[in-house]
């Protein structure tokens, strides 16, 4: 049989012509602007929500110039403790998700799926951290995101080693060999081969996949006559599930889609294109091309891209442009992006989910696009259930909402709820202040014919000024309700509307609210007040913990097709005390 009919094809890339390759580039990126434009008042209310979060105010200058321009951390002390509740509730049990199978055989799986999709979360990623991210966007803008993908990410990496010196009275070559072996002695069998120098070598070995490997390694002298041994290999630092948590400036989709999935009978309100943005250098994208994982470029493309000195054009310069929003935001807080070279040496990528007819016979097809927005680059095409298999035919992304929305996609978020109490709020503290300010400091008028200097003047504490009559050369009013006691009662009335919008009041912080001191005398009585305040919270983490489920759910599809055997993990609290924790599953069936 001939060796090319034992070799099964690579997998199949999907091309156009030039045409057709300019049709999808301005299409996609007709949508992609249209969306933008769509949430540009959304987006500029959401940013001004952040700097109220954070307490960018703007200089005040009324009713005069210094007035009060207090910072009230309502929004920010309600969100992070209606994060950390979220957290704890998500950190408090391991393994998080405990799946059910559809088919009673498959029972005995469930614990191997557990454990196994708890280890890639949280040990193999940093899953914690990706967690309080996507509680952060949860809460604060009311809708998480997340893209859930298959990484296998290769590095060339250094390994330096040290050994003692060399015995003079055994060859060098044989105490040379010795040690390489003693560091690659996972990979076996491997072959050792001398290079030009005696203390330059190979190392040449296949890993379990029957891939041919090859590592570089060089011996130097060290101090105190020590050797030191450097080791040049490639290695697999990541392989497995992603979770890839997104902000709403990356993810753009059309209006009045109530979720991201491709529409169909079924889910009719579904999004039609979902683009996710991000900003690579041009070193990336050039490796890329090189390995061909983006196939589609031209030679001439690739030339243009090589010689290019600045990467950012003028497709970042408008004002819809996510990447805008974010350089405001760093300029609210006192920052400034954009002034290294590194910075500015920065392509917009779309990674496009999107129906199109790939095959020319009149249905669309789900498909991902991979475009270079400054040069309208197209760079790959993939069919969806190639690149993100799944048994439904979804798309390999999450969106849950804090508070729903019927028929849109974003919900209403903590800070949002809370935005109009804490500008009410501040503007009573401001002008309680600037009342006090006016007590303590008032204006006063005088008899221009009086011994007081005739220009606006200050007059402090402790001085004193000639009068031929002080009781009727100079007048200072009398401010009615000197006191702050309406201010104050307003204040209260303020704070309990935040503590309903929020459900978050003296109990959540560990203090006996007023007048039930009796009812948390017992624990029954404890209990009772507790519920009270339960059901809006129990909502939210049950809408929390549903977004989590197809992050798990989404997780688990990848593993079934690109899991390979010997995946070892380790299973964290083992019910059997002593018991070896760590596992390995020799066939990912």
């Amino acid at each position: 049989m001939a060796t090319d009919e034992r070799t099964p094809p690579t997998r199949r890339s999907l091309t156009f012509d030039t045409d057709e390759t300019d049709e999808v580039v301005t299409t996609v990126l007709k949508w992609y602007d249209q969306d933008l434009q769509d949430r540009l008042d959304w987006s500029d209310r959401r940013l001004q929500r952040y700097a109220k979060l954070r307490g960018w105010l703007e200089p005040k200058q009324y009713p005069w110039p210094e007035a009060s321009n207090v910072y009230l951390p309502l929004m920010m002390t309600d969100s992070l403790q209606m994060q950390d509740t979220l957290h704890n509730g998500v950190m408090s049990q391991r393994p998080v998700m405990n799946p059910q199978p559809f088919n009673p055989a498959d029972q005995d799986k469930a614990e191997t799926v557990a454990d196994l999709l708890d280890y890639q979360l949280f040990v193999e990623q940093q899953g914690e951290e990706k967690v309080a991210t996507l509680i952060e966007s949860f809460v604060n803008d009311g809708t998480m995101y997340s893209l859930q993908a298959w990484i296998k990410d290769e590095q060339d990496t250094e390994q330096v080693e040290t050994f003692p010196a060399l015995d003079e009275n055994v060859p060098v070559d044989f105490q040379l060999r010795t040690r390489i072996e003693g560091l690659f002695s996972e990979e076996s069998p491997a072959a050792i081969v001398p290079g030009a120098t005696p203390w330059a070598w190979d190392v040449k070995w296949f890993d379990d996949n029957a891939q041919a490997k090859t590592a570089r390694v060089d011996f130097y002298a060290a101090d105190e006559g020590r050797l030191l041994c450097v080791v040049k290999r490639t290695l697999v630092i990541f392989d497995g599930p992603s979770v890839q948590p997104k902000t709403e400036e990356d993810i753009v989709y059309p209006s009045r889609a109530e979720n991201l999935q491709p529409p169909s009978p079924s889910n009719p309100a579904g999004a039609h294109h979902v683009a996710l943005v991000d900003y690579p250098s041009k070193d990336e994208i050039l490796r890329l091309i090189r390995s061909d994982y983006y196939d589609l470029p031209e030679t001439e493309a690739i030339e243009r891209l090589e010689q290019e000195d600045h990467a950012l054009g003028s497709g970042r310069q408008s004002a819809d442009d996510p990447e805008q929003h974010k350089i405001q935001r760093d300029a609210l807080a006192g920052q400034t992006y954009g002034n290294s070279e590194i910075a500015s040496e920065s392509f917009t990528r779309l990674m496009v989910f999107a129906r199109w007819d790939i095959d020319g016979d009149g249905l669309d097809e789900n498909v991902v696009f991979w475009i270079l927005k400054e040069h309208k680059l197209l760079l790959r095409v993939r069919l969806m259930q190639e690149m993100f298999p799944s048994r439904e035919g979804r798309r390999p992304l999450m969106s849950e909402q804090f508070i729903p929305v019927p028929g849109q996609i974003r919900g209403i978020g903590l800070l949002e709820l809370l935005e109009q109490i804490q500008d009410s709020m501040k503007i009573l503290v401001d002008q309680t202040i600037d009342k006090n300010t006016l007590v303590n400091t008032p204006w006063f008028t005088f008899r221009p014919a009086s011994g007081v200097r005739p220009e606006v003047i200050r007059m402090a504490p402790g001085e004193g000024y000639p009068l031929a009559d002080p009781q009727r050369d100079i007048s200072f009013p009398v401010i009615p309700n000197a006191d702050q006691t309406m201010s104050l009662n307003l204040l209260a009335l303020f704070n309990q509307w935040a503590e309903r919008q929020a459900v978050i009041g003296e109990l959540q912080f560990g203090r006996v609210p007023q007048g039930k001191a009796s009812a948390l005398r017992t624990t029954s009585g404890m209990m009772s007040v507790l519920q009270q305040g339960a059901a809006r919270p129990e909502r939210i983490i049950r809408r929390f913990f549903m977004g989590m489920a197809e992050v798990y759910t989404q997780m688990h599809e990848l593993n079934t097709i690109y899991l390979q055997s010997k995946k070892q993990y380790r299973v964290l609290g083992m019910a059997t005390p002593g018991a070896d924790p760590y596992r390995m599953l020799d066939d990912p069936s």
